[in-house]
């Protein structure tokens, strides 16, 4: 899998995927879902966040999550 460009395209809507946001020094992955609202992220127990939406420009790349595991 690779990433991909939000600028290029968005995920479908409420679909979880992996997002990140790169800056010049930094980076960060976690899980979230887009809508036409904006971007929701989980947080380390799989609760969307009660800060709200994220707008559309705060992540720059996002993929879809892998399979799970079968053992």
């Amino acid at each position: 899998m690779n990433w991909i460009k939000c600028k290029d395209q968005l995920p479908n809507d409420n679909e979880l995927v992996l997002v990140v946001n790169i800056d010049e020094s930094d980076w960060e992955v976690t899980v979230g879902e887009y809508s036409a609202t904006g971007w929701r992220v989980l947080n380390a127990l799989g609760v969307v966040n009660s800060t709200g939406y994220f707008p559309t420009s705060e992540f720059t790349h996002w993929m879809p999550l892998p399979e799970k595991p079968t053992e």
